[in-house]
């Protein structure tokens, strides 16, 4: 897909992450200039997903930037971006931990947007029952919420339950 002068909307996914400043977004773009942009900026509804700090530094070096649409199957955006970028970015424990705590709202609006889409019931798995009579009241509801939740729950939950014994629920 070829650039898109003027695209200037992030997706509020996408503010989740900084974007590079000062001598690192120069390092960027001097590379862009002297090896073209290697990974293009990846669009969502016509918004910048994934590739602020790209574009930022296309503009400064002067490049024209690539844009692809991008393929979240059925991830959503928020648990797309923080896959592409948590672990690859240079983060302190502290940014990370704001992050998380900054993606519940945008997780929690795209499960009531997956709920409308589904005539207002919870698309995805269905608890697993059996491990629910089974376990303790703890791991029933952590089961329960894991289950149940968005897909970034995934991350989460198992160490907590773990922890809390319900092993054999895994």
């Amino acid at each position: 897909m070829a650039g898109r002068v003027g695209v200037r909307t992030e997706h509020p996914a996408a503010a989740l992450f900084p974007v590079l400043k000062g001598a690192e977004l120069q390092e960027l773009a001097d590379d862009i200039r002297d090896h073209g942009l290697l990974e293009p900026i990846e669009l969502l509804d016509g918004t910048v997903l994934d590739g602020r700090s790209r574009l930022a530094a296309c503009e400064l070096a002067g490049v024209e930037p690539d844009f692809t649409e991008a393929n979240i199957d059925d991830l959503g955006p928020t648990v797309y971006v923080v896959s592409k970028n948590l672990k690859r970015r240079h983060l302190k424990t502290g940014q990370r931990a704001a992050i998380v705590q900054r993606m519940q709202p945008l997780l929690a609006e795209e499960a009531k947007e997956r709920q409308r889409e589904h005539g207002g019931t919870a698309p995805g798995r269905v608890a697993n029952t059996s491990a629910l009579k089974t376990g303790s009241v703890a791991c029933q509801q952590e089961l329960f919420h894991a289950w149940n939740s968005s897909p970034a729950a995934t991350f989460l939950p198992v160490e907590r339950l773990r922890s809390r014994g319900c092993r054999q629920h895994l």
